[in-house]
């Protein structure tokens, strides 16, 4: 665990220009020594100086993207003192990164800052102001927990998994698809006799090291699990864009980056419970190729029959992914998509 008390890039400018941009350090961060360390900005690598990369949009919000972590690194190798790392999105947000729990120390600091600072550091550069990289927190040991629970029951048994945990807040990329998973178990506990199971697995933001876990210990044996409903990332909020003066607004409908997979078997089912919905309503096969998020685990365990959903909303992995990143009027066409999905597979196993 660190705990993050100060990271930015600082300058002296005058009354008219801003003179600090915020960030957010990339796993694993490096503390920096007393004030931070001082040096130009730089577009290429160099020694002596805080190298700027910018980090094209992925949706995933992932260091998985070919030659990501080879450029980070080549510019830590390179003589220079801090790394700084714009990251592009549809909103210039600051948006941080998954990546493997086992991840090396980088060399140097290696700060992540928003897209929207671009044309400010571009500035910095061309003036070769000195520009102050701090990143200061505690670095302390901690537990965090899977939340698992069991309903024994006398029919088939279904799994519903959700994650738990993000960089941020994450109202939409955590809150949205914990809302449905609750509602989807209550339902299930309330109106038939399955056996439940209930998994919330930590540790997402290291490409789903809870559920790895989970999976590795004690995890229900596949031929007692008739379905299992994988609810990922932003699976119900809302989409948003720029205005004429670049703040962002939300619109009324849904994020346009959502799907669904499932095996073929249960295609009829999702596409009927799923009609009408943006993203969900023509539901891809598990088993043609990959699939986003955590779902792949699961199947690569091999559990079947499985649904699995995924989302990546404009605040996905934002600071700014709080409260205002989703609706009851989004949440609950995905909730009963899910209900009616498990009511028809169930009609269709009696």
């Amino acid at each position: 665990m660190f705990d993050v008390t100060r990271s930015q890039l600082s300058w002296t400018a005058d009354h008219s220009e801003p003179s600090e941009i915020e960030g957010f350090p990339l796993w694993p961060p490096i503390p920096t020594p007393g004030d931070g360390v001082l040096a130009p900005l730089s577009a290429t690598p160099g020694e002596d100086r805080i190298t700027v990369l910018t980090l094209p949009y992925s949706p995933s919000g992932s260091l998985e993207s070919e030659g990501v972590v080879e450029a980070i690194s080549t510019a830590c190798s390179s003589g220079a003192v801090g790394v700084a790392v714009l990251t592009e999105g549809p909103l210039g947000e600051l948006i941080a990164q998954n990546t493997e729990f086992s991840q090396p120390r980088w060399p140097v600091p290696v700060l992540i800052v928003p897209g929207r600072a671009a044309a400010t550091l571009s500035r910095l550069i061309e003036r070769q102001t000195p520009v102050r990289l701090r990143i200061a927190g505690r670095a302390r040991p901690d537990t965090v927990h899977n939340v698992l629970g069991h309903r024994t029951g006398t029919g088939p048994g279904v799994v519903i998994s959700t994650p738990k945990s993000g960089w941020f807040r994450c109202a939409g990329e955590r809150g949205s698809g914990m809302a449905i998973a609750l509602a989807i178990t209550e339902w299930c506990a309330r109106e038939t006799e399955l056996d439940i199971r209930f998994v919330s697995a930590t540790g997402h933001e290291f490409h789903g090291e809870g559920a790895r876990r989970f999976l590795a210990a004690d995890p229900p044996l596949r031929d007692t699990v008739a379905l299992w409903i994988h609810i990922g990332a932003n699976v119900a909020v809302s989409d948003w864009q720029l205005d004429a003066v670049g703040t962002p607004v939300r619109r009324d409908t849904p994020a346009t980056r959502r799907g669904i997979a499932c095996h073929p078997v249960l295609y009829a089912a999702v596409t009927a419970s799923f009609a009408g919905q943006p993203g969900y309503g023509a539901p891809i096969g598990i088993g043609v190729g990959r699939v986003p998020g955590e779902t792949q685990h699961f199947v690569d365990h091999g559990y079947s029959p499985l649904i699995g959903m995924v989302g990546a909303g404009p605040l996905h992995h934002t600071p700014a992914d709080t409260a205002v990143a989703t609706t009851p009027a989004l949440l609950e066409p995905v909730a009963r998509g899910l209900i009616g999905a498990v009511q028809r597979i169930l009609q269709h196993q009696a």
